[in-house]
């Protein structure tokens, strides 16, 4: 039986890349940028406990495994919980999203492998454009495989980084230190 809520970390990495996609072990470490010997035991346990499905009913070299989808509400939630809809973190990716009349993103972001990516999707813009917020740990590597998707269905697509995060009464103490910076020093000053 499946332990609810365990959808952590490289748990959670595994569910995403199984999800609606058959992949062996080492299918499964390659799209995720690990050696199989990395993923190996969280795999066979979340396949012990039901969270995953596989073509042999004790696993050896070659099986496939999926994501069992009678799990997806509570890997949803998990993926719900890592930001909420519309916040920024600092170091949290984000993706630029410019698609043409004749390109649907929809189909890309929806696909179980790579929806899991996603933390929330705003629209940005005129028709066709999105900004799309990444969960906060992805690393460089997912992002590059949304990105790479996005552009082999036709959508332009700019990744961004989010620097520092100040509250709005940070702008003015910002503004003067700048404009303090720009000060010429004066020989008086420069002697203490």
């Amino acid at each position: 039986m499946a332990v609810a809520g365990n959808f952590r970390g490289l748990r959670r990495d595994i569910a995403v890349a199984l999800r609606g996609r058959k992949r062996t072990l080492y299918e499964t470490s390659k799209a995720m940028g690990r050696r199989p010997g990395d993923i190996q035991r969280a795999l066979r346990q979340m396949h012990a406990e039901g969270l995953l499905q596989a073509s042999e009913a004790k696993p050896v070299r070659g099986t496939l495994f999926w994501f069992n989808e009678e799990h997806a509400e509570t890997l949803d939630a998990a993926l719900a919980e890592a930001i909420p809809a519309g916040q920024l973190r600092r170091e949290q990716r984000a993706l630029a999203i410019d698609a043409p009349e004749d390109a649907d993103p929809y189909p890309v972001l929806g696909r179980g492998d790579l929806s899991g990516l996603i933390a929330w999707v705003a629209e940005w813009g005129g028709d066709g454009e999105l900004l799309v917020g990444m969960v906060h740990d992805v690393p460089k590597r997912s992002a590059d495989q949304l990105v790479g998707a996005l552009r082999e269905a036709g959508i332009k697509c700019q990744q961004r980084r989010i620097g520092e995060i100040s509250p709005g009464v940070e702008a003015r103490r910002h503004a003067v230190a700048v404009e303090e910076g720009k000060r010429p020093v004066n020989a008086e000053e420069s002697a203490i």
